[in-house]
């Protein structure tokens, strides 16, 4: 609760306690915020992070066309690795696919 909340942001960086957990981060400090990096690899956007932390967390790929409506692709934790950049590829063409407006974020869970 409060400022130790998975959803508080102690630092105001804009990247909730949670979050910067997952990914390795100081919730104290803006300076520290790690967050997954977007590309464009071929016709596909790519999603690319860095887990710190696996055990009792849930990862999930979030997908959309018009920043409305997602569609979630959990990540299996078999997958990932501690430490090893894990990079998701979007199976819409950013080119071929209509619409080809694409988005992806990271959502990270608490089990």
């Amino acid at each position: 609760s409060g400022c130790a909340a998975d959803t508080a942001d102690t630092d105001g960086d804009g990247v909730p306690n949670l979050l910067e957990y997952a990914l390795g981060s100081t919730p104290t400090s803006a300076r520290s915020a790690i967050l997954p990096d977007s590309a464009v690899t071929g016709d596909f956007l790519t999603l690319t992070f860095t887990p710190q932390v696996i055990t009792g967390l849930t990862y999930t790929i979030q997908a959309s066309s018009d920043l409305a409506t997602w569609s979630d692709t959990p990540i299996d934790a078999a997958a990932l690795t501690v430490g090893d950049p894990f990079t998701f590829t979007d199976c819409f063409s950013i080119f071929t696919d209509s619409p080809p407006r694409r988005y992806l974020r990271l959502k990270v869970r608490a089990q």
